[in-house]
């Protein structure tokens, strides 16, 4: 899988440099992000700029690393999804579950609100 990886304090930037999110590399995703998550990285930006196409088995991924960071109090930010992946996470209803931004901006100033609110609710 191609892709590329920003670490700071806070979190992690992760980009995926594919078209496509499908079964060919979806579980390679998933491995990624257990071993980010594994050494401390809990808090997760993914971007999707560059992926054009996404089929079930990639929405299966981004729940499965939505669950990974959950279960380590952190927290996944998906931005840079294109129109068509945009829909078919509308029409799977997934908007409702995942975090979703537009830019990398938005999903950074999303990531510390959800953290200010989680450590306001503890």
């Amino acid at each position: 899988m191609k892709s590329t990886l920003e670490k700071n304090e806070r979190f992690s930037i992760f980009t995926l440099k594919e078209k496509n999110l499908t079964s060919h590399n979806s579980s390679d995703l998933k491995s990624e992000v257990a071993i980010l998550v594994a050494e401390g990285y809990n808090s997760i930006l993914l971007n999707l700029t560059e992926v054009e196409f996404m089929d079930s088995s990639g929405l299966g991924a981004l729940l499965n690393v939505d669950r990974t960071a959950k279960e380590q109090n952190g927290f996944l930010v998906i931005f840079g999804l294109n129109q068509n992946n945009n829909n078919l996470i509308r029409i799977a209803k997934l908007d409702k579950v995942l975090l979703i931004a537009q830019t990398q901006k938005e999903a950074i100033d999303l990531l510390i609100l959800q953290e200010l609110e989680r450590d306001l609710s503890a």
